[in-house]
């Protein structure tokens, strides 16, 4: 009989039983976590430079369009540009709140705070509908539909202005949630390594 046949391989994996996983080495773990830290450091700090210069500019353009437009479409523009600033800082409140990255409690366990830091990450991207492109939605909407009334016959370049806005946040949704998948593979790995492999 073959010893290498499917049953005796079998057989073999069933006998040796249990297998504890191995720790981690608490130095990659906290190169890791280091490594991590910077990523998301270096993501809000662009996200807070484009509230910075967001706020401002959509500020200025409703107050344009609404002191100075007399028709409705200038009224609306002035309306989704206002709502837009405000719907602006509410991203980079909530982003700060949701996302900002967070120092370790003194002795506290690097894993145990690295594992924590991934799911509070995980949990943000994969909210990004609720708190980030969601209250921006009105202010859009509005911004659109200011220039369609005023201008009903480019509707070609208002359908193409609204596909791109569509695919645009369509599109930063998808990428945040193949970020949560990877942060949930990266915490299953992690639990992996110091829970119990069957």
């Amino acid at each position: 009989m073959n010893e290498y046949a499917p049953d005796a391989l079998r057989r073999l994996w069933q006998a040796q039983g249990p297998v504890t996983a191995c720790p981690p080495d608490p130095a990659r773990v906290r190169a890791g976590a280091l490594r991590f830290e910077r990523q998301i450091r270096r993501r809000n700090r662009l996200e807070y430079a484009a509230v910075a210069v967001l706020i401002p500019w959509f500020a200025t353009v409703a107050g344009l369009a609404l002191i100075g437009g007399t028709d409705p479409g200038s009224t609306l523009l002035g309306l989704g540009a206002l709502l837009l600033a405000l719907g602006v800082a509410y991203v980079g409140i909530q982003l700060h709140r949701r996302a900002s990255v967070a120092t370790p409690p003194l002795g506290a366990p690097c894993l145990a705070f690295h594992r924590a830091q991934l799911e509070r990450q995980r949990a943000a991207v994969a909210s990004v509908w609720r708190w980030y492109l969601g209250p921006l939605l009105p202010g859009l909407a509005l911004m659109w539909l200011g220039p369609a009334i005023a201008a009903p016959e480019r509707w070609p370049m208002h359908l193409a202005i609204l596909a791109l806005l569509a695919g645009g946040c369509v599109g930063v949704g998808a990428l945040n949630t193949r970020a949560a998948q990877a942060l949930q593979r990266q915490i299953d790995a992690l639990d992996a390594q110091t829970g119990e492999v069957a």
